[in-house]
C-alpha cells in the first residue's frame, strides 16, 4: 500500500461521523503496520460501525470483535477492542475541542503520537508524529533518539523548518521512501 488510507487524510473539514471513525483509526494505530490497521479498521467499519462510538461497540460483543481483529491478522486486537470499549464516551463535539493534553490525559490508548496524528490531520496542528520512520530520519540526523516525545518532536518541528516543509508534509515524504 503506497497510499493513505481513505479516513487517513489531512483535511479541515471532517463530519462528526469521520472524526469519530479516525479516532478509532487511531487507536488501533499501535505497533503494528499500517497495512494491517487499514484492514482491521476496514474491518470494524464494515461489520461493527453504527454511526457513533458510543453506539457502535457494545461489551458483549467484545469477544466477537477482538476474533474478528485476530482474524485479520491484527496483533493487539484484545487490547485495541478494551481501549475502543473504554473511550466510548468520546463524541464528536469532545474531538472538535480537545487538545492534545486532553486526548493523552482523557483517552485510554492515546499518547502523544497518536494525538498528535489526530489533531495534525483534523486540526492542521503542527505536530510530528514520531514514529519509527521518524526515528530513523532522527538518528541519521545525529538525534538521540531515546530523549522524551517532546524533544524529539522538537527536534523533527526544527528539521522540518530547515528544509521548508511542515511537519506533515516532512513525515509524508519519510514515511513513502522508508516503507517496507
Amino acid at each position: 500500500m503506497s497510499h493513505l488510507h481513505r479516513i487517513d487524510k489531512h483535511s479541515l473539514k471532517w463530519t462528526n461521523e469521520e472524526l469519530e471513525m479516525l479516532f478509532i483509526f487511531c487507536i488501533l494505530d499501535r505497533a503494528t503496520t499500517y497495512e494491517k490497521v487499514c484492514k482491521a479498521f476496514d474491518l470494524l467499519m464494515d461489520k461493527y460501525w453504527r454511526g457513533t462510538i458510543r453506539h457502535s461497540f457494545f461489551p458483549k460483543q467484545e469477544k466477537e470483535v477482538a476474533q474478528a481483529l485476530k482474524g485479520c491478522g491484527y496483533r493487539f486486537y484484545n487490547q485495541a477492542i478494551k481501549h475502543i470499549l473504554a473511550n466510548t464516551w468520546i463524541s464528536s463535539t469532545y474531538l472538535r475541542n480537545c487538545s492534545r493534553r486532553d486526548m493523552i490525559k482523557d483517552c485510554l490508548g492515546i499518547g502523544y503520537k497518536l494525538a498528535s496524528m489526530f489533531l495534525r490531520n483534523t486540526r492542521g496542528a503542527n505536530y510530528a508524529v514520531i514514529d519509527t520512520h521518524i526515528l530513523w530520519f532522527l538518528g541519521e540526523a545525529g538525534v538521540n533518539v531515546k530523549l522524551p516525545y517532546p524533544e524529539l518532536e522538537r527536534k523533527f518541528l526544527y528539521l522540518a523548518k530547515q528544509l521548508d516543509k511542515t511537519a506533515y508534509e516532512l513525515d509524508m515524504e519519510i514515511w513513502q521512501s522508508r516503507r517496507r
